[in-house]
Formats: structure tokens, C-alpha cells, sequence
């Protein structure tokens, strides 16, 4: 069966079928710093399609404490260069430029990331002149504000980021994105959910459908006049990056780009086990190739 992004309406909520997931979740990485193939879509149109309602038959279960989880990792392999460049903090070698029109949608905010009193107050702390400035100054405002524990991957995708940034405690980089993305636009910066599968999980699961679902969620946020990588689990940012490319760091493929994962009819894990169970199929995880991003600190 084949999904794809397109120009469409949300399916309802019954297009995701209810299914038991088929991973434990736990996090692949304890030493974590904080953290357009359809690049033409606009916010309000970029939606997840399906030829045919799902469902997704596999037969794999694996069941711990009766509570079922999917592995998003933290993966501590380098990923692109592994050599940080210097100089990208010295703004004064950048010049703002003008929002074009098919960037502006990106300010808007979801459901889910529509900041509340907390995060409106910390967005006091973001200063600068220019969204490059704002953007180092958002992440390390975040970053303090937030510890890492595996067992709340629990909650994934069900919390909005007003709800994450109150608890102080991000189960993986699902939710480390949703903060940060909504953070973002409040400080006046275009940005944009991405959501990738790992290629060496997608060869594994077809081989063993128990195998332990494994992704990573970036962020596109637009400085000057281009997109940008940036990945807040890790602290970093990608120069020379190709929105529209399918290949992605940590051995990633593009699978989902959006404002929020509620708007992606994302809001729960088992709807993503179902949705990368059938995506996983349309893919030759064999093909990819490690893009050549230049990576840099954001702290």
C-alpha cells in the first residue's frame, strides 16, 4: 500500500487504524547536548494522504508492562561532516532578507505548538535583529529548560509543546522539535516539522516485522533567503542543505514534513508504528547515501 504527501484534506482519525504497537520504546543515546521532495507544499495543504484507508496487518506484538512505545533514537554516530565550521555565528556576514510569499504560511502556528503563557515568556528572553541572531538565542534559552528521560516517550505525540516546555522533561526528539519549532515562530522565524525513518530500520523490519521502530525529527527554519537543517536534539544546524532531498542525517529518509504532528494526524505511537509500517514498503532503503551537509554548533 503507498502513501505519499499531496495537496488533500487530513484523512479522519479512522484512517489510523487502531493497532497494538509492535516496539518497546527506549532511547539509543544517553549523551544527548539538549537537542523538497514536497517542499512546494504550503502548511495548510501539506497533509497526509493515503490511496486507501490503513490497515496494516503485520503480526509482530511485543508487549512490556502492557504499555506499547516505538523507538525515536538519539543516534551518537556522526552524521554528514563531522567537522564543525566557524564563523556561522558571526551575523554580521549575513543580511536579512525579505520573507517570500510562500514562506510567510511557515510563522503560522497548529494546534499543538500554540504557545501558551510559558512559552510566550521565555520567547521574552530571544533577542536580535535578525532571525539568525533569534534562532542561537531561542536554543539556548530552551535548552536549560529541558532534561531527557526514555520513559516519557510514552506521551509522545500526545502533548501539545506549552504542555511539554511546563513538565521540563522531553522523552526523544519528537518532542524536542515540537518545543523548539514552536519557539521559533514565536521569535518570528519559518519553521517546519520534518520526520524521517532510519534506512537501516527499514531493511531490518522487512526482514523481522518485530524489529523496534527507529526515526528522527528535524527542523527547517528559513534564514536569509534559504532553508536550513537544524536538528535540536543535538544542537547543530546544516549549512548547504537541499530541502527538496530525500536523504537526511543519522540515516534518515524523508517520510512527513508539517507545522505540528496533530496537523500530520499524528497523536499517538501507534499511528506512527502503523504509518512507517506501510510507508517502509515504497522505499529502496539500499539507495541511500549520506548527504554532504556542513554541520555547526548552535551552542
Amino acid at each position: 500500500m503507498d502513501f505519499q504527501i499531496r495537496n488533500c484534506t487530513t484523512p479522519s482519525d479512522d484512517f489510523i487504524s487502531s493497532q497494538s504497537s509492535r516496539s518497546q520504546l527506549r532511547c539509543g543515546c544517553e549523551d544527548i547536548k539538549s537537542s523538497e521532495s514536497a517542499a512546494h507544499l504550503r502548511p495548510e495543504n501539506t497533509k497526509l494522504f493515503f490511496t486507501e484507508p490503513l490497515h496494516y496487518t503485520g503480526s509482530g506484538k511485543l508487549s512490556f508492562f502492557r504499555t506499547f512505545f516505538v523507538l525515536f533514537v538519539f543516534l551518537s554516530l556522526p552524521a554528514c561532516s563531522s567537522i564543525y565550521q566557524s564563523g556561522f555565528t558571526n551575523f554580521s556576514r549575513y543580511y536579512e532578507q525579505p520573507l517570500p510569499e510562500d514562506v510567510i504560511p511557515w510563522l503560522q502556528q497548529g494546534e499543538q505548538t500554540q504557545p501558551g503563557e510559558l512559552l510566550l515568556r521565555a520567547s521574552l528572553k530571544v533577542h536580535g535583529e535578525t532571525r539568525r541572531e533569534r534562532l542561537f538565542q531561542a536554543v539556548k534559552v530552551l535548552s536549560p529548560s529541558l532534561r531527557y528521560d526514555a520513559w516519557e516517550n510514552t506521551l509522545m505525540f500526545k502533548r501539545t509543546a506549552e504542555q511539554l516546555f511546563e513538565d521540563g522533561v522531553a522523552g526523544g526528539c519528537a518532542d524536542f522539535a515540537l518545543i523548539q519549532v514552536s519557539l521559533f515562530r514565536i521569535v518570528e522565524i519559518p519553521a517546519r516539522l520534518v520526520i524521517t525513518a532510519d534506512s537501516d530500520w527499514i531493511k531490518r523490519f522487512r526482514k523481522n516485522s518485530l524489529a523496534i521502530t527507529v526515526g528522527h525529527v528535524f527542523i527547517e527554519v528559513y534564514l536569509e533567503d534559504k532553508w536550513y537543517l537544524v536538528d535540536p536534539a543535538f544542537g547543530t544546524i546544516y549549512s548547504s542543505y537541499t530541502p527538496g532531498g530525500l536523504y537526511y542525517p543519522h540515516r534518515g529518509i524523508f517520510c512527513l514534513r508539517g507545522i505540528d504532528y496533530w496537523t500530520l494526524n499524528l497523536k499517538s505511537v501507534e499511528q506512527l508504528n502503523t504509518l512507517f509500517a506501510i510507508w517502509s514498503e515504497t522505499i529502496i532503503p539500499e539507495l541511500y547515501r549520506m548527504p554532504q551537509y556542513t554541520k555547526h554548533k548552535l551552542q
